[in-house]
């Protein structure tokens, strides 16, 4: 699992209150995202030591150390003043420089129903998150997806469309998106970079 920098008050950051002063004693809690579930954040990027849960800010509002994420996971700050009053929420927080979570080559196994093996393992399905396999069969029917035993999820098109045979050419390179709930089929048949040209360029 790689560990990057957290996008959100990952070095530096500075937590002031509504008047401008310092957020002495702030509570800066860590979940998974869009979820209650906490999650673990580390102060440097071996990922040697974790963070508490809250992180406590100092006298000047500031963390105690940097906060660095697992790769490959969104996350969901919650900042609350020392006693306990929400400030403010922050979703969908990714790491800086995160490539496990756009075009992460995955290999996989199977013909509808796909298992899946990502480099480096991934910690959990993210909103937003694209994957490319190179597809070992045609397949015959709907496909549903596997990755490193997190779940099995639906592979769509159009939405929720499910696959039908031959969607899945064997040999071809698939990318997909997960959408929160299923991975959609973005595009097939066509090298990894230029899927993901496709998709930026129209949005997909």
């Amino acid at each position: 699992m790689s560990i990057n920098l957290s996008a959100f008050a990952g070095a530096g950051a500075q937590f002031l209150d509504a008047n401008g002063a310092p957020l002495t004693g702030g509570l800066l809690y860590s979940y998974l995202s869009g979820t209650t579930t906490p999650a673990t954040t580390y102060t440097s990027r071996d990922g040697g030591t974790n963070n508490t849960n809250p992180i406590v800010l100092d006298a000047a509002g500031r963390t105690p150390a940097e906060i660095w994420l697992d790769g490959g996971v969104l996350y969901k700050f919650l900042l609350k003043s020392s006693t306990y009053v929400q400030i403010g929420s922050y979703d969908d927080i990714p790491a800086i420089n995160d490539t496990t979570s756009i075009n992460n080559l995955i290999t996989v196994a199977g013909t509808n129903a796909l298992t899946g093996l990502a480099t480096p393992t991934l910690g959990g399905y993210t909103a937003g998150a694209q994957y490319s396999f190179i597809a070992q069969n045609t397949n015959t029917g709907a496909v549903t997806l596997d990755i490193d035993t997190l779940g099995v999820k639906s592979i769509t098109k159009f939405g929720t469309t499910p696959l039908v045979a031959g969607d899945i050419k064997a040999g071809a390179i698939i990318l997909i998106e997960y959408d929160g709930t299923r991975f959609q089929m973005v595009a097939a048949g066509i090298s990894a970079g230029k899927a993901i040209a496709f998709s930026i360029i129209f949005g997909l």
